[in-house]
């Protein structure tokens, strides 16, 4: 899916329980955050990987809209 969030808008954190998640960044920059309390700056052309059974929350903050693409596998 491709996403759009809005300067200062963020997806919440929420866990994966039966699937992973691959982010990868269109335009803008933004925060992921981590539920183990890490950070990871991203920005256009940075991918981020969620594994399953982990937990994360993206947010923009920067002054434009943070453009993203989505990939959401299920786990059998």
């Amino acid at each position: 899916m491709k996403g759009r969030l809005e300067p200062g808008a963020s997806i919440g954190m929420h866990t994966h329980e039966s699937n992973s998640e691959i982010i990868y960044i269109l335009e803008g920059v933004g925060t992921m955050y981590l539920a183990d309390g890490g950070r990871e700056m991203l920005e256009a052309g940075d991918c981020h990987y969620c594994p399953m059974g982990t937990g994360h929350s993206l947010c923009n903050e920067g002054d434009g809209d943070l453009i993203f693409f989505a990939v959401v596998p299920e786990h059998l």
